[in-house]
């Protein structure tokens, strides 16, 4: 399976970035996409390292058809945004 999670902030310390990391890390047997939309720290791309990281600071409506993931989650992200 591939997730894709979507994040609003960059940053490893807190917030949506970490829950994503936990998802990811409880999900040890999937392929993993995050996309953040603003630029991740230096510590979020290391402790991301086992996932593909993208910076994506505006929508891109075509994300689904660009990572084709089974399933998408959206981290404090209204559907509308544009990630679908």
């Amino acid at each position: 399976m591939h997730l894709l999670q979507v994040c609003n902030v960059g940053n490893i310390c807190g917030g949506t970035a970490a829950c994503a990391w936990t998802i990811s890390r409880a999900l040890c047997d999937w392929r993993h996409t995050v996309v953040f939309r603003s630029r991740p720290t230096p510590e979020t791309r290391a402790a991301f390292a086992h996932c593909r990281v993208e910076t994506w600071p505006t929508r891109r409506p075509l994300a689904v058809d660009v990572f084709q993931p089974d399933v998408v989650l959206l981290h404090n992200l209204p559907a509308r945004v544009g990630w679908q």
